[in-house]
C-alpha cells in the first residue's frame, strides 16, 4: 500500500479516476479516497488539510490523556 499526501488531494483523485484507477473508498469526487491500480497496488490519497486536521486531534487527544494520568 502507498499512502500520498498532496495539497491538491481532489486534483490528484479526479485524474486516477480519468486514468480508470479503481475506486474502494469514498465517493467519487471526493477529495481523499483508496484506489487500486491496474497491477492491484492499493493506493490511499490524503490531503495535506485533512493530515493537519489529524494531526492536531492527535495531539489533543495526547494532551488529554496525559492531563487525565497526572489528576490520578
Amino acid at each position: 500500500m502507498c499512502v500520498f499526501i498532496v495539497p491538491d488531494s481532489a486534483e490528484v483523485c479526479r485524474s486516477l479516476e480519468a486514468l480508470g484507477y479503481q475506486r474502494l473508498l469514498g465517493a467519487a469526487g471526493d477529495p481523499q479516497g483508496y484506489f487500486q491500480d491496474p497491477d492491484g497496488l492499493l493506493i490511499e490519497i490524503v490531503g495535506d488539510t485533512l493530515l493537519a486536521y489529524l494531526n492536531d486531534y492527535y495531539g489533543q487527544s495526547q494532551r488529554a490523556m496525559a492531563q487525565a494520568h497526572d489528576a490520578a
